[in-house]
């Protein structure tokens, strides 16, 4: 069972382990990004599979250079265009999963970042890591069956597009870094969507 706001915010057999406002995310990611965790090392291995595909993808005699470099250009514009919402989206799918309400959805071009936020919404660790692993895990899979499905000449840029949408995913895999640096607490976060800020609690033993 969740605890309620108040417990949290009042310490009442929680405490307080870390905030983090919007504007700092960056930071926090960076702080969360190296390669020590099985989570950031599963994101780096999968990068490094999509860069061997697409080297020997390029090896392919039957594709002009025109041809691999328009493909290659669209799957990366693709990436920071039409997935930005969808990739959102799916993070906000995930959280009314979990029977959140009053979404609320920003950017902040200063830092290249997009989010889905909602007052007060307690998650424990597994609802948190379903709706930070849900938009890499459903965009991916959905590109790889397209890939599969339609013509060879759009391989080029499925690959090019599961490669930088998975770039784009480093902010939620970080995040999930954290929580398995900190897999010895039990821990829950809720945003305060009007203070831009995230709270992360441990239950106190």
């Amino acid at each position: 069972m969740k605890p309620s706001i108040d417990e949290l915010k009042n310490e009442i057999g929680y405490k307080l382990i870390k905030s983090v406002p919007f504007e700092n995310l960056v930071p926090f990611i960076f702080d969360n990004m190296k390669p020590n965790t099985k989570t950031m090392v599963f994101f780096y291995f999968f990068l490094s599979i999509c860069g061997v595909s697409v080297s020997i993808f390029l090896m392919h005699p039957g594709y002009t250079f025109g041809q691999l470099f328009w493909y290659g250009f669209a799957g990366f514009i693709s990436s920071f265009t039409i997935f930005v919402p969808i990739h959102e989206l799916l993070h906000g799918f995930a959280l009314k999963m979990y029977g959140a309400k009053g979404l609320k959805y920003g950017k902040d071009l200063k830092q290249m970042m997009f989010y889905v936020t909602v007052n007060d919404f307690i998650m424990n660790r597994k609802e948190f890591s379903v709706m930070a692993l849900m938009p890499f895990a459903v965009i991916t899979l959905g590109l790889l069956i397209l890939e599969w499905i339609l013509p060879d000449q759009f391989i080029w840029f499925f690959l090019s597009a599961i490669f930088w949408h998975a770039t784009m995913c480093i902010g939620d895999f970080s995040m999930l870094a954290f929580y398995e640096r900190n897999k010895h607490l039990e821990m829950y976060t809720f945003d305060d969507a009007d203070k831009k800020i995230t709270y992360y609690y441990s239950k106190l033993s």
